[in-house]
């Protein structure tokens, strides 16, 4: 173990000159451990343009002594591999596994539509609401929640109260700049739950909801909630709500779709050619 960091040592004070340990081929060799060798070629392009000699033995210190524990281990493991564990055969098959998966995903790069229209997205929501039942409630809202140190919330007030369209601009404004959370996207569906939390406890019951208006305030903030509508446990899930999720699906279902049909193809193809023998 000495020699090792003897020659990791060496190699890095003379970098870029010294030739202590030489291969046959001329190559450099900076450590060895675990019948395995290290070479200085093995570094090439760990060094950023304009690395200081000082620099550069740090890197090679540093790389080195890694390098030496990491094969240590190694053949540690390989010493106490499980007998009932066949190396071999699972490397073939995460081999095969990663061809397979480069062809797949070369193959849907090419190939794959992966356009979802509207329509197909509102026709595969009505066709499947109930894969889609609502596990807790959710709900539609503007909320804001403002610290109450923040200026003029009188005036912050007669915004909110007033739902015309420039006091509407003007409550985005005043939030973006002082609120700690806000939420003022009228067609967005949040988790009940999600709300709850940041009002102080027991201003909605998650598990009971119903359009409203909400304003409360306590030692540290002002809250401002308009439930604008709900939908309960197991009620089904708002096209607008799912729509990210059956976009995935779909574009699963076309994928799955693809690699099948070219395994048919495939398979196909080899049997008209007498390419395949089943015995």
């Amino acid at each position: 173990m000495r020699v090792i960091f003897l020659w990791a040592a060496a190699a890095a004070l003379c970098f870029g000159s010294c030739a202590n340990k030489k291969n046959e081929d001329g190559t450099r060799v900076l450590a060895k451990a675990a019948d395995r060798e290290l070479r200085m070629s093995d570094l090439e392009g760990m060094f950023p343009e304009g690395t200081s000699k000082t620099d550069s033995a740090t890197i090679i210190t540093t790389f080195v002594t890694r390098w030496v524990k990491d094969n240590l281990v190694m053949r540690e493991a390989e010493q106490n591999i499980p007998s009932d564990i066949n190396i071999d055969k699972l490397v073939r098959e995460y081999r095969s596994s990663l061809i397979l998966n480069s062809y797949q995903q070369k193959l849907m790069s090419n190939t794959l539509d992966t356009a979802v229209s509207e329509q197909e997205l509102r026709s595969f929501h009505e066709n499947n609401k109930e894969l889609y039942t609502l596990e807790t409630p959710i709900m539609r809202c503007l909320f804001v929640k403002l610290p109450n140190t923040a200026p003029n919330i009188k005036e912050f007030e007669k915004w909110w109260d007033s739902g015309k369209k420039d006091d509407k601009n003007k409550i985005y404004g005043y939030a973006s700049t002082y609120a700690n959370t806000f939420m003022l996207i009228d067609s967005t569906w949040h988790r009940a739950e999600r709300i709850a939390v940041e009002l102080p406890k027991g201003t909605i019951n998650s598990e009971d909801l119903s359009s409203g208006e909400y304003t409360r305030k306590d030692d540290n903030f002002s809250y401002f909630l308009k439930i604008l509508s709900v939908k309960n446990k197991r009620d089904a899930a708002p096209f607008d709500y799912i729509k990210d999720q059956a976009s995935k699906f779909i574009l699963h279902q076309r994928k799955q779709k693809l690699i099948d049909d070219k395994r048919d193809e495939l398979y196909k193809r080899e049997l008209g050619a007498n390419n395949i023998k089943v015995f």
